[in-house]
């Protein structure tokens, strides 16, 4: 018998693993409540909702053609014991997953007990994501290659199913979750829909409307969550993205801000995986800086109180505010407030990043840790070969928010304000809101405390020491999209990021 183990790659759709253990003979699929996955410092109720909805319709689907999916609770090897003593499976199926060291380790355990009782384990490409890369040469090639391949649909017409009594015993119910009913759900929205509607309805604007924290609900692709669950391939978004690009190239002239627009977004499926690939590579980099040296650099008086004030979005700094109220009850923010209250957290407030990430992550409903833990240290400057950027609160609303829309519909404390100070707070006496309205005022001085942190990071990240340590991570991690194959010195990298990162 064959055993297809399911874990975020929740699809029947471009699933080689399905398709081969269906080739191969008897299938039987299984799916994991693991307390390492479920109850992580990273996972929260939203999570867990949205996880088990996609597991549900999984189930759904399966049964559709006469399977079955196997729910068991418990750590993964335990159960695997467990079915393998009813079964005894010759072997297991699934993706490759990149995820905590929690899984990582995992994985481990599983790998030796496997060897020992000689039952193989295939795990097929997930992603564009590879093991064993030394450094990145070669790397987009790779992913543009694997991107092309044809999709692996299974033919679910010919499984054999296998069954028994002894398999109704084992199964678990799955659990039910407290409603989150502003969170994107997947038994209300078929991913496949939700892609073609932004490449052919919703997306004309994508590449003006992506920073803005107004239209970025609807501009966005907001597929983030169904490829972090692998309801979708990244594979089936690629080629469905590149079959539009075709369209509109043929169509010819004209159509520019959709050509713009979806030529964007294809080079952030790319940056999907680049993100994910450096997690691979290095599963430290979920507890430790890339560029270690600058680790351990903040630490501070006032931690526990700006951390809470941060969370709660009472900082006193508007955007920000609205922002971490935002996510706190849809999931969801667009990359530029992302990137915003990172910035604000690790510059201005000076709260360590693996502290800002691991509270981050709960918010996040499509919480991806690859993608999550690079993007915190990038924002953060611990990279050592990504620039610091440092986000001004106040320009952002100025330049995101110029109506105060965003503002004042998540911190409705602020909404009978002018809006010349909801745009320039700084020109005000700083505690006029707190006056005026139950508002708090800001927690830190904007410009002091950024001062500060520029003085701190720059001097970190010039020493020898640091900048060899940010050489070493830019041959691992560094990107090499239009450049050759050898690596070049870290300061043209930082260059190179600089733009990158200033185009977002």
């Amino acid at each position: 018998m064959e055993l297809v183990w399911f874990k975020n790659d929740l699809r029947i759709g471009d699933h080689e693993p399905l398709k081969k253990a269906i080739e191969s003979g008897p299938i039987l699929c299984l799916f994991i409540l693991e307390p390492i996955v479920f109850e992580h410092p990273t996972q929260s109720a939203r999570q867990s909702q949205f996880r088990l909805e996609a597991v549900a319709k999984l189930r759904e689907s399966l049964r559709q053609w006469g399977g079955e999916l196997l729910i068991m609770r418990g750590e993964a090897l335990d159960v695997l014991k467990r079915v393998h003593a009813q079964s005894e499976f010759r072997r297991i199926w699934s993706h490759q997953e990149t995820g905590t060291l929690a899984t990582y380790e995992r994985d481990t355990e599983v790998k030796r007990w496997l060897r020992h009782r000689g039952i193989e384990w295939v795990e097929c490409l997930q992603h564009g994501v590879f093991r064993r890369l030394s450094n990145r040469d070669g790397w987009a090639r790779m992913w543009h290659k694997e991107m092309m391949r044809p999709t692996c649909d299974p033919d679910l017409e010919s499984a054999q199913w296998a069954w028994t009594p002894h398999f109704d015993e084992m199964a678990a119910h799955l659990p039910s979750t407290a409603p989150f009913t502003e969170i994107q759900s997947p038994l209300v929205t078929d991913p496949e829909v939700l892609l073609r509607s932004f490449l052919y309805v919703r997306g004309e604007q994508y590449q003006r409307a992506m920073s803005s924290p107004n239209e970025g609900w609807e501009a966005c692709s907001r597929l983030s969550p169904f490829l972090s669950a692998g309801m979708l391939s990244m594979r089936q978004v690629f080629q469905e993205t590149n079959h539009r690009q075709n369209e509109l190239r043929e169509a010819g002239r004209g159509n520019t801000a959709w050509k713009r627009s979806i030529a964007s977004f294809g080079k952030r499926l790319r940056w999907h995986c680049h993100f994910i690939q450096k997690l691979e590579s290095e599963p430290e980099i979920e507890t430790r800086a890339m560029n270690p040296l600058l680790d351990g650099l903040r630490r501070g008086e006032h931690i526990d109180s700006h951390l809470q004030a941060w969370e709660n979005g009472a900082t006193g700094v508007p955007l920000v505010d609205a922002c971490m109220r935002a996510v706190a009850e849809t999931g969801w923010l667009n990359f530029r407030m992302r990137a915003m209250v990172v910035s604000y957290a690790c510059y201005h407030l000076w709260l360590p990043w693996k502290l800002v990430a691991d509270r981050l992550a709960r918010y996040f409903v499509d919480f991806e840790p690859g993608i999550h833990y690079c993007q915190v240290q990038m924002q953060s400057g611990v990279t050592g070969i990504n620039a610091v950027r440092m986000y001004n609160p106040y320009k952002q609303q100025k330049d995101q928010d110029p109506a105060g829309h965003f503002v004042r519909k998540w911190v409705p404390e602020l909404v009978d304000q002018p809006l010349s100070e909801l745009l320039n707070p700084q020109g005000v006496q700083p505690d006029l809101f707190s006056q005026r309205t139950a508002y708090p005022a800001p927690i830190v001085d904007l410009a002091e405390a950024g001062k500060r942190a520029r003085q701190h990071i720059y001097s970190a990240r010039k020493t020898p020491e640091a900048r060899e340590a940010s050489r070493e991570v830019y041959i691992k991690h560094g990107s090499r999209r239009r450049r050759t194959e050898s690596s070049r010195a870290p300061r043209k990298s930082n260059t190179s990021q600089k733009r990158r990162i200033s185009s977002s």
